[in-house]
Order: C-alpha cells, then sequence, then structure tokens
C-alpha cells in the first residue's frame, strides 16, 4: 500500500463555561410558590454566586489589613425564557399572574431539575414584545430574584 495517505485532524477542545454548568437546562415546569406560571413555554434558570459583605479596615501604625466580615449577600437569580398562547389576551393572563407575585415576599423557586431555592424574591419582570409565531403568539421575558438568607 504504497500510495496510502494518512491523514491527522486537530479538533480543538474547549472547556465548558461556568454558566453552563450551574445554568438549568431549557425546561417548562419552573414554578415559583409552587405555582407553574411558566409552563406555556421554555425558559431557563441562572443562579448567581454568593458573596461576603465585608468592610477592611486599617489602623494607623500598624501592619496589614483587617476585615470586617458583615454576612453575606444574597444569590441573584435570573430567568429568561418565553410565554407563548393562543392569542394575545391569553399572554396578558399569564403575565398578569406573574405580576401579582411582585409582591416583596419570599417564595420557593424550583427549576426543572427539582433543584430549590428556598427565600426566594421577584424582584423585576421584563416583558417583550408579543410576536405571532405560526398560529400561536409568544413574548420573550426576563425575571430577577434575590434569594434572601441562602
Amino acid at each position: 500500500m504504497p500510495n496510502q495517505i494518512t491523514r491527522f485532524v486537530t479538533v480543538p477542545f474547549c472547556l465548558p463555561s461556568i454558566e453552563s454548568l450551574t445554568m438549568s437546562p431549557l425546561t417548562t415546569n419552573a414554578t415559583f410558590n409552587s405555582l407553574a406560571l411558566f409552563q406555556s413555554g421554555p425558559h431557563q434558570l441562572l443562579p448567581h454566586g454568593l458573596t461576603l459583605r465585608h468592610v477592611l479596615q486599617t489602623t494607623p501604625g500598624t501592619h496589614g489589613v483587617r476585615l470586617a466580615s458583615q454576612g453575606r449577600s444574597g444569590r441573584a437569580i435570573e430567568q429568561h425564557g418565553y410565554l407563548i398562547a393562543d392569542d394575545a389576551e391569553q399572554i396578558a393572563t399569564q403575565q398578569t399572574a406573574i405580576e401579582n407575585l411582585l409582591d416583596g415576599q419570599a417564595y420557593t423557586l424550583t427549576d426543572g431539575m427539582g433543584r430549590q431555592w428556598t427565600n426566594a424574591i421577584m424582584l423585576t419582570f421584563e416583558a417583550g414584545e408579543i410576536r405571532r409565531v405560526a398560529m400561536r403568539v409568544r413574548m420573550s421575558y426576563r425575571i430577577d430574584y434575590l434569594q434572601v438568607n441562602p
């Protein structure tokens, strides 16, 4: 086999991003306060990490810095997705049900894999434009939560 050609192909290797490791997969069964408000369309939750609130203090005439802890901050959680319905009126009904939970109360947020974030407060609900998709209508949205006392 003197005419045989051997090829080597280099395939790039990429590590997954931290977002892809912590972000829940697209799902349609997340709940907030045990209510299935988001089941009409796909959505995704992105929980962020925790941080320590602190103050750095220096004392004149000494070396170094003293760190004074002021406790942990809350965990920010983002949710992106779509609400899907047969008409704009049904989208408005879904939107109203979600906005009714912008009440400052802490509830349990559960993603599609069953992970729970207790003491989550809905901070913002940003509705996108309503668009017709085939025979139905769709509205994108973004929700920001804050998990207090994680």
